[in-house]
C-alpha cells in the first residue's frame, strides 16, 4: 500500500473551480508512478533492464467534485499478478475522508527492445516487492452529485480528426495514455457541462 498526499491544483479544475472528471486519470497514473519510483521499479529503473510498464485499462467511478485547493489523499494497492497482468486499485479521499473517486486498473510489463515489444511475466518485477492485501474500499453510502447528460444532445456528436501535438506526449515520447480520456470527454456536448453535468463513470481499454 502506498499513500500520496496532495491537493487539487487549478489546471485540473473546470470553470467552476471543481475537479474536472477528465483529470482524475492523471492522479491514477501519478500515484502509480510515484509508488513504483519509491519501490525502485519505476519506468526509469526498468528501462535499464530493457523493460517498461504499460497501462492496459482502467475503470473509474467518480463520487464527488472537490473544490480547488482541497487536500487529497491517494492510496494505491494491489500489485498482485493475475496471469500476465498486474491489477492496481486507487482510492482518492478529501480532507473530510469522503470518497472522491476509486479505480481499478490493469498494467503489464513489456520488453523495451526497439520494435520487438512483448509482454513479460510480471513476477520478474513484482517478486522484488509486494504490497499488503488489496485495499478495502469504503461503502458507497452516498450518491454522486451529478446530473445526467441530455440524451437528445448526444446525436450531435460527430467524428473529429485530432492532430497529435508535442504537448500530448509524455516522458516516454508517445501520447500520454490519459490524453485519450480528455479527448473523448471533450467530444461530449459542451452545453451539458455548462449546466452542471459531468462524467461519473468511465472505462478505458488500450
Amino acid at each position: 500500500m502506498y499513500t500520496y498526499n496532495t491537493s487539487l491544483i487549478s489546471p485540473y479544475c473546470d470553470n467552476g473551480y471543481y475537479l474536472s472528471s477528465k483529470f482524475c486519470f492523471n492522479y491514477i497514473q501519478e500515484v502509480a508512478g510515484r509508488r513504483e519510483m519509491n519501490m525502485k521499479t519505476g519506468i526509469p529503473h526498468l528501462l535499464k533492464e530493457n523493460m517498461s510498464w504499460v497501462f492496459l485499462s482502467t475503470h473509474i467511478d467518480i463520487y464527488k467534485k472537490p473544490y480547488w485547493m482541497t487536500p487529497l489523499k491517494l492510496v494505491t494497492t494491489g500489485y498482485h499478478p493475475e496471469g500476465i497482468i498486474v491489477k492496481r486499485r486507487v482510492k482518492c479521499t478529501d480532507d473530510k475522508d469522503d470518497l472522491i473517486f476509486k479505480s481499478d486498473s490493469y498494467f503489464a510489463v513489456v520488453s523495451a527492445d526497439g520494435n520487438k515489444h512483448h509482454i513479460i511475466n510480471p513476477s520478474v518485477v513484482t517478486d522484488r516487492n509486494t504490497d499488503a492485501d488489496p485495499l478495502e474500499v469504503a461503502p458507497d453510502d452516498f450518491y454522486p452529485r451529478f446530473k445526467k447528460f441530455n440524451a437528445a444532445n448526444l446525436h450531435r456528436i460527430s467524428m473529429k480528426k485530432y492532430e497529435i501535438l508535442q504537448s500530448d506526449c509524455d516522458i516516454n515520447g508517445h501520447v500520454n495514455n490519459l490524453r485519450y480520456s480528455a479527448v473523448m470527454i471533450d467530444n461530449l456536448p459542451g452545453e451539458d457541462f455548462s449546466k452542471g453535468m459531468d462524467v461519473c463513470s468511465m472505462d478505458i481499454l488500450f
